[in-house]
């Protein structure tokens, strides 16, 4: 069993991209309520919000392989996305 807490942020996004559920899942609880704010920020909806929060996150685990830790933070990476959708 992993400590999910015990990992870093790029660690976890290393997980999420070999198709680790439950980090996806640490990641999800590390930043659902960020995503979801800027997305309410936006959508003014809240559910077209948890919709876009949803969808953000079903985006992270299908790109998760294309993160590059070299060019920045997995928070970074996640709230670009939820600005794009």
């Amino acid at each position: 069993m992993v400590d999910y807490e015990s990992l870093d942020d790029h660690q976890i996004m290393e997980r999420v991209s070999q198709a680790d559920k439950d980090a996806l899942e640490a990641l999800y609880n590390g930043y659902r309520t960020p995503v979801y704010s800027l997305a309410m920020f936006m959508l003014k909806q809240p559910p077209l919000a948890e919709e876009a929060t949803q969808d953000i996150f079903l985006n992270v685990w299908l790109k998760a392989s294309s993160f590059n830790a070299d060019r920045g933070q997995p928070r970074a990476w996640i709230m670009s996305a939820a600005t794009t959708r």
